[in-house]
């Protein structure tokens, strides 16, 4: 498991600490072959990643803290942000397997 802090500001100005704990279920990075020319992924490689949120929790500016239910009602139900949360995650946790030197399986 892996643990991914994200930070957000809400429209009230009030900042919030996300702690989020993910367990990743599939990690595929298979490096790129230039020798093929069946597909961009082959060509170039590619990651594919799932991960699941196990818990997260969050601090806000006075220092309280609590467990989040559900990260998308948190985050407005907006898209956009909800979107940002996901790459964020993902990202991160790309370059955590890669520092645990996963890089091509």
């Amino acid at each position: 498991m892996y643990t991914i802090n994200y930070s957000l500001i809400k429209n009230t100005g009030e900042e919030l600490l996300y702690e989020v704990l993910v367990n990743v279920s599939r990690y595929e990075n298979v490096k790129g072959d230039p020798n093929t020319y069946d597909s961009d992924m082959d060509y170039y490689g590619y990651i594919d990643i799932d991960w699941d949120i196990v818990r997260v929790t969050c601090t806000n500016e006075d220092g309280g803290e609590w467990i989040v239910d559900d990260i998308d009602s948190e985050l407005g139900y907006d898209d956009e942000q909800i979107e940002l949360f996901n790459e964020y995650v993902t990202q991160n946790l790309i370059e955590m397997l890669a520092e645990e030197g996963r890089d091509y399986e």
